[in-house]
């Protein structure tokens, strides 16, 4: 009698847990799919530069969900967009290679490249003039908002779900 008790129990358990599966696991599953659709759709495991435009979708959707479902202190949730946003901001900055423009900006422009043959019948590119300044910019800032990326995630992350 006891055993066949807890056999339907285990059954019904079961079934519940299986209906709950697939009424919010799976369901949440295509959500996702469709949310990070461009994302997974450009997606490359070699290249971190995806990870991060992962990682950037995953923060857009994040503040988007604070700005409409967040029920706390507007001023609160004011600072904590904009940290969000500056993340997002930076990161979209070191994805699109926005620190070439920063260096047109200073009139530093990209040197011209040429190739030459040499005496192995190879060819070498050479570049028209010194190069040294340009890309010593070019990696100071690359340099310098990755680190930047990372102290804000760093320093905000956690209040940005609590």
């Amino acid at each position: 009698m006891i055993a066949e008790i807890l056999t339907k129990e285990k059954i019904k358990v079961a079934r519940n847990n299986i209906f709950d599966f697939i009424r919010y696991d799976v369901s949440a599953f295509f959500k996702n799919i469709f949310l990070f659709r461009k994302e997974l759709l450009h997606f490359r495991n070699w290249d971190f530069e995806h990870n991060l435009s992962l990682l950037k979708k995953s923060l857009e959707l994040t503040a988007k969900s604070i700005t409409f479902y967040s029920n706390e202190i507007e001023e609160d949730k004011i600072n904590r967009l904009l940290k969000l946003h500056e993340t997002i901001d930076a990161i979209e900055y070191y994805i699109e290679s926005k620190h070439f423009d920063d260096l047109d900006k200073q009139g530093l422009k990209c040197p011209k490249m040429y190739t030459v043959d040499n005496e192995n019948n190879f060819s070498e590119l050479k570049f028209e003039e010194d190069t040294e300044n340009y890309f010593g910019k070019l990696e100071k800032f690359e340099e310098d908002n990755w680190h930047k990326i990372w102290k804000l995630i760093d320093e905000n992350m956690r209040g940005w779900w609590n």
